[in-house]
């Protein structure tokens, strides 16, 4: 009897993708000043459906490259290949946020989650959760559970996050600079990424997690989508942002893969 035996490539297939990419439309939130995004029909292609698109580089979930905040730093076309594919680390700060919604993650906050779950790997994506989950003051997550689709409210709340108060100061979590520059000069990670968004707290003017992490040549992924849908450590994340020459950033599809 013929027994169907399964490809390398099928065989090495994650059990479960979970998309950490919001979808981008015409009323997705946006930096202030940045270009609407604009989606037009091209009626000259009566054939084929064809969309002319308009937009910032740095719209929706996105990739920061080092030339964003360095001058002469790295494209975004020239990420190392081998740098998209990384450790997923998450750490949850959302029981400050609540009360201090400028909250900064800290080197006790990293030291917290190595405690729990191992040293951070090296070459890995270190994200924030910043938001507590809705209903779940806990915020506790069944990594077996089934992802969710992407719930509307994690788009109102980046809209209420760069929504600026009476003083003219948005408010959203980051990293502090002690916690960007002890990943990149003690944990080796590629980049570091956050559901909010920026890297940054919304109060910041002098960007230093910006200026840690893209100074040293890594990049940053910014407005990740639904990670309370993964655990805390072994997911994998594939970051696969617009490659246009020259380019301080782009939009990405940024994928998450659990074995």
């Amino acid at each position: 009897m013929h027994h169907h035996t399964p490809t390398a490539a099928h065989a090495a297939r994650p059990r479960r993708i979970v998309d950490l990419t919001h979808t981008l439309d015409e009323d997705f939130p946006l930096w202030p000043g940045d270009p609407l995004f604009r989606m037009r029909r091209i009626r000259e292609a009566p054939e084929f459906l064809v969309h002319e698109l308009c937009f910032g580089e740095h719209t929706g979930t996105h990739v920061d490259a080092p030339l964003h905040c360095v001058p002469g730093g790295d494209a975004v076309d020239r990420i190392r290949v081998d740098d998209l594919l990384a450790p997923l680390v998450l750490v949850d700060i959302a029981d400050r946020t609540a009360s201090d919604p400028d909250a900064l993650a800290t080197p006790a906050d990293l030291a917290a989650w190595e405690s729990l779950h191992g040293r951070i790997p090296d070459g890995a994506l270190v994200a924030l959760i910043t938001r507590p989950a809705r209903g779940r003051p806990d915020g506790k997550v069944n990594p077996e559970a089934p992802a969710q689709p992407h719930d509307d409210a994690e788009v109102h709340a980046l809209t209420r996050s760069l929504t600026p108060d009476a003083a003219g100061i948005a408010h959203w979590p980051g990293f502090s600079r002690e916690a960007a520059e002890f990943l990149v000069q003690r944990r080796a990670v590629v980049a570091i990424g956050t559901d909010a968004p920026s890297i940054d707290c919304g109060a910041s003017t002098a960007f230093p997690a910006h200026h840690a992490v893209l100074g040293a040549g890594r990049y940053a992924v910014e407005m990740l989508a639904a990670l309370r849908a993964l655990p805390p450590a072994g997911a994998t994340a594939v970051v696969a942002p617009l490659k246009h020459r020259g380019g301080s950033g782009g939009p990405a599809r940024v994928l998450a893969l659990l074995d």
